[in-house]
């Protein structure tokens, strides 16, 4: 019964949550902002000692909750090396919608290694996550790279002292390393780029930093509640070509300010 009270609570929770998403991204200055919500469900199923499957499903808003960016859904599977260090990886299909509502389907895999380190109740980690992501619609290849090679390097500190509550930071880098690359020079008398070249895939750099905020609320051992807050700092290099890829007719680079508001359930078995 008392299981079954906490179950209820917890969910009365992920509503009021939510309801304080919608109050905020529904204010003219949040709309701004880029603040946007994601809500998502995961099962981890103890195979054995050490080894952990995973199932889960993620629901993505647009800014000011302004309809659905993505659904996500992914399967993973983990081991525990030892105390201090695990591997894993991880398949997810992505439905993507644009600014034009077009779904855009993606696949995604990964392979994460993380280390992991307590120190009395503080526990610090690393993880470094290596993924491809396959984007299966028509694109322009000559600016968009089929096939995107990414690397995400974060760093966590939680502290682990109270009974049920879990607070914790992180700061994760993520990195491109196929990304469009071009050569072209810029005419001030015609106002437009000659002398265009595509360089192919081979333009490497940082283009996002994540910072987060939050607290994992571990109301039993197999049901808890994640909330974040986390700040994005985008940054891509735009380029628009036609189709042909004969004339380029922009080239800037693009910095977008995301803050995403994020509540998770996990059942544990």
């Amino acid at each position: 019964m008392k299981t079954t009270e906490k179950i209820f609570k917890a969910a009365a929770a992920v509503v009021l949550a939510l309801s304080a998403v919608w109050l905020t991204v529904t204010d003219a200055s949040a709309r701004s902002s880029g603040v946007s919500a994601r809500a998502s469900a995961e099962m981890d199923w103890k195979v054995r000692k050490g080894l952990h499957l995973s199932a889960g499903y993620e629901l993505r808003t647009k800014k000011s909750l302004a309809g659905v960016e993505r659904h996500q859904a992914s399967i993973g599977l983990e081991y525990k090396v030892c105390n201090y260090f695990n591997v894993g990886g991880e398949y997810i299909f992505i439905g993507h919608f644009n600014s034009a509502n077009t779904f855009r389907p993606r696949h995604r895999l990964s392979l994460n290694l993380a280390g992991q380190y307590d120190a009395g109740n503080w526990n610090f980690s690393i993880r470094e996550k290596l993924q491809l992501t396959h984007y299966a619609y028509d694109l322009n290849e000559f600016q968009d790279v089929p096939n995107a090679l990414q690397l995400k390097s974060r760093f966590t500190v939680k502290y682990q002292g109270l009974k049920h509550i879990e607070p914790f930071v992180y700061v994760e880098l993520r990195n491109i390393f196929n990304a469009p690359k071009c050569s072209a020079t810029w005419s001030e008398t015609s106002a437009a780029y000659t002398n265009y070249q595509f360089l192919g895939y081979s333009h490497a750099y940082l283009n996002r930093v994540r910072t987060a905020a939050g607290f994992d609320w571990n109301i039993t051992r197999a049901h808890s509640i994640e909330f974040t807050l986390m700040y994005n700092w985008v940054h891509s290099l735009e380029i628009d070509t036609n189709k042909e890829g004969t004339v380029l007719k922009s080239l800037y680079w693009k910095t977008k300010h995301e803050f995403p508001l994020c509540v998770g359930y996990k059942f544990s078995f």
